[in-house]
């Protein structure tokens, strides 16, 4: 995280309920609000490597994230 020297205010974790598979709808529902100038740190993830033919859970698991 490089936030400058401020600490943010909200972090958006990246979990099941957060997490959208190769697109953005315009009408999905809010998961986080903010004010003005606050800082979220939103964390993500990747599927950098990964191909249809993979299993999401092995190819993840060998890098230490576990399936839940």
């Amino acid at each position: 995280m490089d936030c400058g020297s401020s600490a943010p205010d909200t972090t958006l974790n990246s979990t099941p309920d957060h997490v959208i598979w190769a697109y953005l709808a315009a009408d999905l529902p809010s998961v986080l609000t903010i004010q003005s100038g606050q800082i979220v740190q939103i964390d993500t993830v990747s599927h950098q490597g990964i191909t249809s033919d993979q299993d999401p859970v092995k190819f993840f698991g060998d890098y230490g994230i576990p399936a839940d």
